[in-house]
């Protein structure tokens, strides 16, 4: 079953920084049905990937926005885990997923994440420009360029480019994704991933040294030389066109 987070499409419009939206995001995803979780610094910080200073501060703008409301509680005089109320704000929303934190998304990435998907339709298609997604996440262009960019690489959005029937380019066409079973498993392997990469180089560059061996320094008498050409011939033909390599 999957698990989301409801972000308020209303919390768009407040201009929040992209540190200031992944916190709220992770604070949400804490919570209890009754609005309210009880989190350190640390935990928060871990979870956005950012560091514990920021999270204080992206909090305290937070609270002054009205969107959370921060206790603090005292045990034997000593402050403990601060506890958070989250302040229901009425509207549309928008669902993220749980595991969108395991990807460990930098802030601008996940704020363009969270703003494409706040566009998104029933078909998982949306079709924002570079510039309006800009406006609400609250970065500049070229930050939006390179976050997409990323995105498209970890493959939980892709994007084309749109061109109308004039002959210049529209809006970017963007699919989200339906990444949760898939892409999750393909994280938790990309060690072992690296590892088979590894030892499949390691096999290719053996076979193309026992190839090149085989082609330009086997000496063989003329008997056998009738009887190898041919093969010969069909090995040369084929290591050229594996490894593109040019033989004397």
């Amino acid at each position: 079953m999957q698990r989301f987070i409801k972000i308020p499409n209303a919390v768009f419009e407040l201009q929040l920084t992209p540190m200031q939206l992944l916190t709220y995001a992770a604070i949400v995803s804490l919570k209890s049905k009754a609005n309210f979780t009880r989190a350190t610094g640390r935990t928060i910080a871990d979870k956005c990937n950012i560091t514990p200073n920021s999270v204080y501060t992206a909090i305290h703008e937070l609270e002054n926005l009205g969107l959370i409301k921060k206790t603090n509680h005292y045990e034997n005089g000593k402050r403990t885990t601060n506890s958070y109320r989250i302040n229901p704000i009425c509207g549309k929303f928008t669902k993220i997923e749980y595991s969108v934190f395991d990807y460990k998304l930098s802030p601008s990435e996940f704020v363009a994440y969270a703003v494409i998907k706040s566009k998104m339709n029933h078909a998982r298609f949306a079709f924002p420009s570079l510039s309006q997604i800009a406006k609400l996440a609250n970065i500049c262009i070229d930050t939006v360029i390179k976050a997409v960019k990323k995105l498209e690489a970890i493959h939980i959005v892709t994007y084309s480019h749109y061109i109308r029937k004039c002959g210049c380019f529209g809006h970017n066409n963007y699919t989200v994704m339906d990444f949760i079973k898939k892409t999750i498993t393909e994280h938790k392997r990309s060690s072992d991933y690296i590892l088979n990469e590894n030892k499949y180089s390691n096999i290719k560059h053996k076979l193309k040294k026992a190839g090149l061996k085989f082609l330009n320094k086997m000496w063989y008498s003329k008997f056998w030389a009738t009887i190898l050409d041919p093969l010969k011939n069909v090995v040369r033909k084929k290591n050229k066109s594996l490894f593109n390599t040019q033989y004397l």
